[in-house]
């Protein structure tokens, strides 16, 4: 994750606080909080990690104060935001001048996630079914094309210049516009 002792970081969108327990035992639990829409993650979280502040909240609209934390991040989060824009922009905004927003999600496009094999085992019997290579933001957008016509496209680097944030590391998926 790249946190550093003294360090204030928020795990956005936690569910059952694995990242979060990770960055408890690394920085402490005064220097952690997580926050979560659904309440038995909030919930789950809360016992896992005794003494981290964990919220329940959306992302759109973060329980916290401005650049209120060093890092902020997203783990197999914002692929699911209603829209992502405005939830990185959120991150955004509790990171604040010079901190960090990270994201990381299943590299679908690149047939690497977690049930790839299985879905190249379903092609090799049926070669029209596209499995999780044509969900929204994977770069192979198949069901977007068929679904959502005229839906423009941002590569992440028009994402990140259209939000003001300057990357540090970044691979090329591609995520809806907004809808």
């Amino acid at each position: 994750s790249g946190a550093e002792p003294g360090q204030r970081v928020l795990d956005v969108g936690c569910g059952p606080g694995a990242l979060t327990a990770r960055l408890v035992d690394r920085l402490g639990a005064s220097r952690v909080a997580a926050v979560d829409p659904v309440p038995s993650f909030v919930d789950a979280t809360t016992a896992r990690c005794p003494g981290a502040l964990v919220r329940r909240g959306d992302v759109s609209l973060l329980p916290f104060d401005d650049a209120s934390y060093d890092l902020v991040l997203a783990q197999l989060v914002v692929q699911f935001l209603p829209d992502p824009v405005a939830g990185l922009r959120e991150m955004a905004r509790v990171a604040g001048p010079g901190g960090t927003i990270g994201a990381c999600l299943w590299d679908h496009a690149g047939d690497s996630g977690p049930v790839s094999a299985f879905w190249a085992a379903v092609r090799a019997l049926e070669p029209d079914v596209h499995g999780e290579a044509g969900l929204p933001g994977t770069g192979k957008d198949t069901w977007i094309a068929r679904h959502c016509p005229g839906l423009p496209m941002v590569s992440l680097d028009s994402l990140r210049a259209s939000m003001g944030i300057s990357p540090t590391a970044s691979q090329g998926p591609v995520v809806p516009a907004g809808q």
